[in-house]
């Protein structure tokens, strides 16, 4: 609940596990948000949560929590280093009959808006998604934040990026965040806007999202494609679909930036 470097607080709200996006306009095409809408705001349960000191001098908190979709399952771990990094893993399930596909599947949460310098490795420099990201090429990339998000008519999902080793959110004064991938076998996605998800859903139009003053933070195993095909009931691939079974996994670490 708490990061705090150099007197500033970084974690501005918990990790919390996020299988929701703002839907697309794809997606209110094909019925998404109705067929889906389990996914969106799932009672999440930490069933057990246990704490230990490891031999290197870090910390481990390591919590079982089940979702309420199905017999869903998962875990998150977090290992506190010496040196201040964070490594987070978290471990999602799907289990049941007849679930519907995932929108998304990773970790939300907020940080200080002045860390609004986004440097980043992976595909770019413009928004990529499962199904869209051959044009995005990979490689080092650098944008405001307000420059990386799109302003669709319609607001909506936007602003993924995908296939990412590390990220990194500076600030002008005063400490940024670095996010890394685990391993170059498991990169990840994300997403930073300046103003929530729901901010986003709430809104007909761009001029009506409400800014929150900070910057909301996705970091995603995997997002479904957005599709495209057309907008009037085709779904998006069933390669670009996270489906419900089998294990997705997330794991980065955190650390600060001076």
């Amino acid at each position: 609940v708490s990061y705090l470097v150099d007197g500033e607080e970084l974690l501005l709200s918990p990790l919390q596990p996020n299988f929701w996006r703002a839907s697309t306009d794809n997606d209110k095409g094909n019925g998404m948000p109705g067929r889906c809408g389990r996914w969106r705001e799932p009672q999440v349960t930490y069933e057990r949560v246990s704490a230990r000191s490891l031999p290197s001098g870090a910390y481990e908190v390591s919590g079982k929590l089940t979702v309420g979709v199905g017999e869903s399952t998962g875990e998150l771990r977090q290992v506190v280093g010496i040196d201040g990094s964070v490594q987070v893993t978290f471990v999602f399930e799907p289990k049941g009959d007849k679930l519907p596909e995932l929108p998304r599947v990773g970790l939300a949460f907020e940080t200080r808006r002045e860390a609004e310098q986004v440097r980043w490795y992976g595909r770019g420099p413009f928004e990529n998604y499962a199904g869209r990201k051959t044009a995005a090429f990979v490689g080092v990339w650098s944008g405001i934040v307000d420059e990386l998000n799109h302003q669709y008519i319609e607001p909506q999902e936007h602003g993924n990026r995908t296939d990412t080793r590390w990220l990194e959110l500076r600030a002008v004064s005063g400490p940024g965040l670095r996010v890394v991938a685990a391993s170059r076998e498991q990169p990840f996605a994300w997403s930073v806007w300046p103003y929530t998800q729901a901010a986003v859903e709430a809104a007909l139009h761009p001029y009506e999202v409400e800014p929150s003053g900070r910057l909301t933070v996705h970091l995603d195993a995997g997002q479904t494609g957005v599709g495209g095909d057309d907008s009037w009931g085709a779904r998006p691939h069933r390669q670009y679909t996270l489906q419900p079974r089998g294990r997705y996994e997330l794991s980065v670490q955190l650390s600060p930036l001076r």
